[in-house]
């Protein structure tokens, strides 16, 4: 795995997922936490979908009352999140 970018921002109020997406590289992944996990509905997450991992925190989605539109966004728990930090060259948040 390349770099894990942490999205903790709604794409619908801040720019941070459009900075986020533009930055990507082909083995980067990206998981969406707190604020962030309103992406999975955000126009600017859906091109990547199929083109990056992208994951999202499953009780950050569900405190949220979401249902994720993909099943290309993989629900995960936080010992997941600590793995895919643990296993990334380098991790970015976005806030």
């Amino acid at each position: 795995m390349a770099n894990l970018h942490i999205v903790r921002s709604s794409g619908f109020t801040h720019n941070k997922l459009r900075q986020c997406v533009q930055t990507l590289m082909a083995d980067d992944s990206i998981i969406l936490i707190d604020d962030g996990v309103y992406n999975i509905h955000h126009p600017d997450m859906m091109p990547f979908l199929q083109k990056q991992k992208v994951y999202a925190l499953q009780e950050h989605i569900q405190a949220r009352g979401l249902t994720p539109v993909s099943d290309s966004i993989k629900l995960c728990q936080y010992d997941d999140f600590v793995a895919l930090t643990i296993d990334s060259d380098k991790v970015i948040t976005w806030q």
